[in-house]
């Protein structure tokens, strides 16, 4: 695990400091995609500020709610309040916060301070999202979390697990998750960057879409993790999460083209 750089007399924590990274990373790629669709420069701030509120809430809640009550058990310190918790740099569950972010996005467009609709907002967020979840995936390899189960496997990876400060040789389930996650950040761009001749895609399609795909993959990876997760029957907690989200999506999915159906036979 890389805990710590030291640059000169500064001494930076590399797991505490990747989500600003991250953050900042986010923002460079959202900037050329709203200014491409048109967002005044009041939106593109409002969205972000709303944006990072959910993603960040929305993962730390989802993590509580899934995982802490394993932590908490295996703990050798004091475990502080929720209210104290929920401000803490780790312990994040991304489906929480993308889901999040179509609850909170879908209230600033009803408070009609943006131009573009919560849905158009929310398909420029997907790829973003989804390269930016890529790129937190370094965070957890050299974090020491999320790591696979022990295999023997030549692909497997050597790494020193978070959880128990031990060396083991894993699956490489950060990296696996980690392609998915591009995979789908290149196909929900290619979407949104489609020449824009025939029938356009419903606003909120490319959200629905990436959000089903994004938990469904989660739930895959899912058979490949550790055994930090909590068991709950035949899946671990974050699965059962992961099908409930799947299932939202799908349904707001199959919702939005419906609409879009009737709307073309009138």
């Amino acid at each position: 695990m890389l805990g710590e750089i030291e640059i000169g007399t500064l001494t930076v924590s590399v797991y505490e400091t990747w989500g600003v990274l991250t953050g900042v990373a986010f923002a460079l790629m959202l900037w050329p995609l709203a200014r491409r669709d048109g967002w005044r420069q009041r939106d593109y701030w409002a969205v972000g500020i709303v944006t990072c509120l959910a993603l960040y809430l929305g993962s730390r809640v989802f993590f509580e709610a899934l995982e802490f009550p394993f932590m908490a058990g295996k703990m050798w310190i004091r475990v502080p309040p929720l209210w104290q918790r929920l401000f803490l740099p780790v312990g994040f569950t991304y489906l929480g916060g993308i889901a999040a972010l179509g609850v909170l996005q879908a209230a600033l467009g009803a408070t009609r301070l943006v131009a573009p609709g919560p849905g158009r907002v929310l398909d420029v967020l997907s790829p973003v999202c989804a390269f930016d979840f890529a790129l937190s995936k370094v965070g957890c390899v050299l974090a020491g979390c999320c790591y696979g189960k022990p295999t023997d496997a030549w692909w497997g990876i050597s790494i020193r697990r978070m959880h128990v400060q031990a060396i083991e040789r894993t699956v490489p389930v950060q990296f696996l998750e980690m392609g998915i996650s591009l995979a789908l950040g290149a196909a929900a761009l290619g979407l949104l960057l489609r020449p824009r001749v025939g029938k356009p895609l419903p606003a909120g399609t490319i959200y629905s879409g990436y959000l089903a795909a994004a938990s469904l993959s989660r739930f895959v990876t899912g058979f490949a993790r550790g055994d930090y997760e909590i068991p709950l029957g035949p899946l671990d907690a974050v699965q059962w999460g992961a099908i409930g989200l799947a299932i939202a999506a799908s349904a707001s999915l199959a919702a939005i083209l419906a609409c879009a159906r009737k709307q073309r036979k009138r």
